[in-house]
């Protein structure tokens, strides 16, 4: 799960995430400060705490998306602004007054593109967690569609292997713990096998 916290004191309990350890039964749990809290057991209840908890940490998320947004625009003007006021600053202070006309150009390409990195990078930050946002929302609002995918027998048709398998092992594969198994469009394309499926009412045949 991306981290939506906004201050430190949330960021102290935000859980981002917990790593299985096979060999000893334990969990690790990250959090958002960057602790990490080990030898965990890995039973029913500690996990049951981790979702509970990551359910409430994505409901506000969702419902936090125009703040996510306005980051995401502040990143997209930085990374402008930045650019320009860089180019121009650092040309003027690095690049010699005599230096002929392509260079020149190269020069302030290379300096602006230096200083818009940073806001590139918050950019790309922000547009994942848009992105994580919207596949939530979408997963809450057809969750009940999309666990009916065990009554269609082509309910993974153009989906990637590695996913279908994932899907169909889990206990409870759309959980918030899961999140990162699937993408909004593997979601969309499911629910459109399933509609189709009903439009059309196949019989198949009955595998012995």
């Amino acid at each position: 799960m991306k981290d939506y916290s906004s201050t430190k004191s949330e960021r102290e309990n935000y859980i981002l995430d917990y790593k299985r350890n096979h060999k000893n039964g334990t969990i690790d749990i990250m959090f958002a400060d960057g602790s990490i809290y080990k030898n965990i057991d890995y039973c029913e209840k500690n996990v049951e705490i981790i979702e509970a908890t990551q359910e409430k940490q994505a409901e506000k998320a969702v419902n936090n998306r125009e703040r996510i947004v306005s980051e995401k625009n502040r990143a997209k003007g930085y990374s402008i602004i930045g650019s320009i006021v860089g180019a121009i600053g650092s040309t003027l202070v690095l690049v010699p007054m005599n230096t002929d006309l392509p260079k020149l150009i190269t020069s302030v390409g290379i300096i602006g593109l230096c200083s818009a990195i940073p806001g590139l990078c918050k950019l790309k930050k922000e547009n994942s967690k848009l992105k994580e946002v919207d596949k939530i929302s979408y997963l809450n609002q057809n969750r009940e569609r999309l666990e009916q995918f065990d009554n269609y027998q082509n309910s993974f048709v153009g989906i990637d292997k590695d996913v279908s398998l994932k899907l169909k092992k889990r206990k409870n594969p759309f959980s918030i713990l899961h999140i990162d198994d699937f993408s909004q469009d593997d979601l969309e394309t499911m629910i459109r096998n399933m509609d189709r499926e009903d439009k059309f009412q196949f019989v198949y045949k009955k595998t012995k």
